[in-house]
């Protein structure tokens, strides 16, 4: 893990509080931060399998940490690897459009 420049650590924070507020509005916002030694959060099982199939996960780092904001809910924080970032962003795009909250 590197560390960040102040000047970055700033406008990432910067850039939170823009999301914090356009989430407030009741917009869901998709924010995609920077990991801090996150492992993927990602299943790697095939779609169809059953419920009761336990999963490992991916076990790759983190390279972007998806922070989901929403008026008066709890941020959802997926951190994913480089291979499961397009999945994420689709998957949360829908779960992000049907969930209530």
């Amino acid at each position: 893990m590197t560390s960040l420049s102040t000047t970055l650590v700033a406008a990432r924070d910067q850039a939170q509080a823009l999301v914090r507020d356009l989430a407030a509005t009741g917009q869901p916002v998709l924010f995609a931060d920077f990991p801090t030694g996150e492992t993927c959060c990602w299943c790697n099982c095939p779609a169809a399998a059953p419920d009761t199939v336990a999963c490992g996960g991916c076990t790759r780092p983190a390279e972007t940490v998806l922070r989901l904001y929403r008026e008066g809910a709890e941020t959802d924080i997926w951190p994913v690897c480089a291979g499961h970032l397009d999945d994420a962003r689709h998957l949360i795009a829908i779960y992000a459009s049907t969930a209530p909250g």
